[in-house]
């Protein structure tokens, strides 16, 4: 049996910029940076990637960090026994001055406390880096700053970063987006996963649809909006409308038509996306 399917193959030329949005919005700072000149719309994963290689890269090694240590280490153990020889000295000859004496005694209580809490937290920063292998580290920069702005001020990242390295930016256009609400943002067009703009096949159906629409409707409207003249809802009419023209009439068992939509027409027509543009 032969197919009645026909495949027709298409060009299709717009007479006018088209936008067709995919419904998604694209947010100053968060996906994109504007200059003056330039709007970058960049991969924000690509990017949070590049500034924590580079945040890792100015970090001391563990080694340097343990030698920074051993020597804050061995300057507090110095302290702590100056401090041990000047309470020695205190307790065997204390000014005989009352006044004198009580505050010598609070300075060397509050420097034997200090050495002390130093001398903890030191500790703890060895702690810390011994197990910093298995522990993933935040850099600050990336806590305190939230926007692409801010990591820039850092130095992590540069507007040449954008660029010239490879899968950080998305696309960029000439000028920035107009500024409506405090924030610019962009509405997002319909591309394909490599950012390539497309028509889908949806839309241009919705389209052709519109346009049989338009042109069917003088001949058939009349009728049906007489109908809904005094009608409070008018939308009844439009659906009315649309139901003349598009769809079919019912012929033999009408149970097994289960919903009106299957009878409309234009679901025998099947319109595919159309190939992607740079």
């Amino acid at each position: 049996m032969p197919s009645i399917n026909r495949v027709y193959q298409l060009r299709i030329e717009t007479l006018s910029p088209l936008c067709v949005l995919s419904g998604s919005r694209l947010y100053e700072q968060v996906d994109f940076y504007a200059d003056r000149e330039t709007t970058y719309v960049f991969n924000s994963d690509a990017v949070l990637d590049l500034v924590l290689q580079r945040w890792l890269e100015r970090q001391p090694s563990r080694e340097q960090q343990l030698a920074r240590l051993a020597e804050r280490e061995e300057r507090l153990q110095r302290r702590k026994q100056k401090n041990i020889e000047d309470i020695k000295r205190f307790e065997a000859s204390p000014p005989k001055d009352p006044r004198k004496a009580q505050e010598m005694e609070q300075r060397l209580i509050a420097e034997a406390n200090k050495i002390k809490e130093e001398l903890a937290r030191l500790k703890a920063e060895r702690a810390s880096l011994e197990t910093a292998a298995t522990t993933i580290v935040v850099p600050p920069e990336l806590l305190q700053n939230s926007g692409i702005g801010d990591l820039l001020k850092t130095g992590l990242l540069t507007v040449d970063d954008l660029r010239t390295v490879p899968g950080l930016l998305r696309y960029s256009y000439a000028g920035r987006p107009e500024v409506k609400s405090g924030q610019s943002e962009i509405l997002a067009c319909v591309k394909d996963p490599v950012d390539r703009l497309y028509l889908p096949g949806s839309t241009l159906k919705g389209a052709l649809r519109t346009v049989l629409a338009w042109a069917l409707a003088p001949e058939r409207a009349a009728q049906v909006l007489a109908q809904f003249a005094d009608a409070e809802d008018k939308r009844n009419a439009a659906a009315a409308i649309e139901r003349n023209i598009f769809y079919g009439r019912k012929q033999g068992d009408s149970r097994r038509v289960s919903h009106d939509l299957l009878r409309d027409v234009m679901r025998t027509v099947h319109l595919s996306d159309t190939q992607p543009v740079r």
